[in-house]
Formats: structure tokens, C-alpha cells, sequence
């Protein structure tokens, strides 16, 4: 016999009606399983430190004779890992598609800006300065304007995500029974991923049409219209 003493909430409305907490001693009997276990389960506090403890309990219980293996919860969820791939696969695509367009607005700008600053490339190779010392000076222009928009996105990303973490919102994922709270976090290899990109294609952008530009003859870029 056992005096139900309370409920709890598993956080989750599917085995909020299968799982009960009750003493091993207990559960053994119910069984009819005297001094036998076939698992433990062993709650962290932090998540983060899942594969830490889970060599530390493995070294220690190697050196102490025992047999065991250790799986951690990643390991064993197969509902998680599906939906995370699946969430990994959809803003993986949203990401790429962002990405683009930001791309292309950001080439088209670097070089019409260019294109319509001929005729001051005409001034400086009419004052003497040399076609490369001309696409040196606009790549160099155009390098600085992308980190420095690199750098603002990258704040305002910050802000944002301050925002939002301090705001403590919460929301029922499917199949909840409590809430959650929206946490928003920073992937730094998309960060780098994007950061890269708009260097790279910022230059270049600028690169290209000033070549073409400063390989005009200075009459014809002085009088581009």
C-alpha cells in the first residue's frame, strides 16, 4: 500500500497521466524485482553540462568496477531530435533567404553608388591618381561602409535579443502542459557566416564596377552622365 501525498507536472500533457514518483524500494516490490534497478536517471541542474557529467560518471564508475552505460537525454529522445532537425531545416531556409536578399540589395547599392560617382573617378585620375590607386580607394570605402553596417546589425541584434529576454515572455509549445519562456539566443556561426558574406560581397560589389570605371578614358568619366 502507498498514501498518495501530492501531484506534480512533468511539463508535458502526454505523461502527465503515466508518470508516478514513489520510493525504489516500492517500485521494486511492485515488480517483484528485489534489489534490481535497470535504470537511473540522474537530473541536472544545468543542461549545458550534460556531457561533462556524463564522462565524470562514466570515469568514476569504470574505476569503481561497474559495468554501466550512460545515455544522455539527446540520446534517448527521438521525438526532440526530429523536431529540432526539422526546426534547424526551416529557419536554415528562412536564413538563406534573408541572407539573399540582403545580398543582392547590398550589391546593388554598393554599385550603383559607384556607377554614379564616375566622374569623380575622372577627377582623380585627371589630378594623377592611378587606375589601381582609384579601385584601391572605392574597395577600401566600400570594406569600411560594410563593417561599419555589419557592426550596427550586429548591435541592434543585441538590443533586440536584450529586449526580449527581459521582456520574459512565455508560450505553450505543442504538447505542453506549462509554459515556457522565449529565450532568443545568438548562433555566432551564422553570425560569422553573415558577416563574412557582407564583407566579401559589399567589396566586391564595389570592386568590379570601379575597375570598369577607372579603366575609362578620363574624358569619358569626366563626362558621365
Amino acid at each position: 500500500d502507498a498514501a498518495v501525498i501530492g501531484d506534480f507536472n512533468t511539463g508535458n500533457s502526454g505523461s502527465n497521466d503515466k508518470f508516478v514518483f514513489m520510493p525504489l524500494a516500492l517500485a521494486q516490490s511492485l515488480y517483484d524485482a528485489e534489489n534490481a534497478a535497470d535504470r537511473i536517471t540522474v537530473l541536472l541542474d544545468d543542461s549545458g553540462k550534460t556531457e561533462i557529467v556524463r564522462d565524470r560518471l562514466l570515469k568514476k564508475l569504470n574505476e569503481a568496477g561497474f559495468d554501466v552505460e550512460i545515455r544522455t537525454w539527446r540520446e534517448l529522445s527521438d521525438f526532440y531530435n526530429q523536431v529540432h532537425r526539422m526546426f534547424d531545416t526551416i529557419f536554415g531556409f528562412i536564413f538563406s533567404i534573408v541572407l539573399t536578399v540582403v545580398v543582392m540589395s547590398v550589391a546593388n547599392s554598393m554599385g550603383m553608388t559607384v556607377i554614379e560617382r564616375t566622374r569623380e573617378i575622372g577627377t582623380l585620375r585627371s589630378i594623377g591618381l592611378k587606375r589601381g590607386g582609384v579601385v584601391r580607394l572605392f574597395a577600401m570605402e566600400a570594406l569600411l561602409l560594410s563593417a561599419a553596417g555589419v557592426l550596427a546589425g550586429f548591435a541592434l541584434a543585441l538590443l533586440v535579443r536584450q529586449g526580449v529576454n527581459a521582456a520574459h515572455f512565455s508560450y505553450f509549445p505543442p504538447g505542453s502542459s506549462a509554459t515556457v519562456p522565449l529565450a532568443v539566443d545568438l548562433d555566432p556561426g551564422k553570425i560569422a557566416v553573415a558577416a563574412l558574406t557582407m564583407l566579401s560581397v559589399g567589396t566586391a560589389a564595389a570592386l568590379f564596377p570601379a575597375i570598369r570605371a577607372a579603366g575609362k578614358p578620363i574624358v569619358e568619366a569626366l563626362g558621365h552622365v
